[in-house]
């Protein structure tokens, strides 16, 4: 039973770890995403700057608006740009994760 208690310990330490890890980058988020965005890009880790600013507008614009026209314009704009664009991101992390 101590062996268990020992794993299980462990395991909580490191998604502590994590989880504060993540906790620090949501408030950066949460505070300035077109700076987070602008600092990714410069770092490398996500390609086509601008497209990530307009996916930020996007959501910006969806967030208070119940226009159906700016709702079909960024649904469109979901499946033509930012779904590659995550799509490309996801692909970047999983070689990242395996390396």
């Amino acid at each position: 039973m101590e062996q268990q208690d020992i794993r299980w310990k462990q395991r909580f330490q490191n998604f502590d770890k994590a989880f504060l890890r993540l906790s620090k980058a949501m408030q950066i988020i949460r505070k300035e995403p077109d700076n987070f965005l602008l600092q990714a890009f410069q770092s490398g880790y996500i390609q086509e700057g601008d497209l990530w600013l307009q996916a930020l507008n996007d959501r910006n614009l969806t967030t208070h608006t119940y226009d159906e026209e700016t709702a079909l314009s960024v649904a469109n704009n979901i499946q033509t740009s930012y779904f590659p664009l995550l799509k490309a991101l996801h692909t970047w992390l999983e070689i990242q994760a395996h390396d």
